[in-house]
């Protein structure tokens, strides 16, 4: 009967009996990548289409944010609009970065420029630590 430490391991991509030190996984580097690129098709098979469609969204109200606003870098400075105008420049509220609420508003930002809306008038402003990983 054999000894556990001595029961040859196999390689998890081709099954082949591995040689070598006793934590190793695979035969060689391309089983290795292999194995790994086979597990992240995979991982992104499972995710769901919409992904791809919600980033683009996500920087299209970036875009949006970017070019109508005229943002200091001062986050206590802030630009406004018309809640009609904002909606007009075609902004998806649904889908952003991050929120903050402050002094009782709630901010909903993508990356580095955020949103509050009120009742008729929207205000924007930049705030470079939302972007902060």
């Amino acid at each position: 009967m054999e000894n556990a430490a001595h029961t040859p391991k196999h390689c998890e991509h081709c099954g082949k009996t591995i040689k070598g030190r006793t934590d190793k996984r695979f035969c060689n580097d391309d089983c290795r990548n292999n194995f790994n690129r086979k597990k992240r098709k995979k991982r992104a098979l499972e995710a769901p289409e919409t992904i791809a469609e919600i980033i683009r969204i996500i920087k299209n109200n970036y875009q949006i944010l970017l070019t109508n606003f005229d943002l200091e870098p001062d986050p206590n400075a802030a630009s406004f609009m018309n809640s009609k105008q904002f909606q007009e420049l075609g902004l998806n509220e649904k889908f952003y970065t991050s929120v903050l609420i402050e002094n009782g508003e709630l901010w909903k930002y993508c990356f580095d420029r955020g949103w509050s809306a009120g009742k008729t008038t929207v205000w924007v402003k930049r705030n470079p630590n939302q972007a902060e990983i």
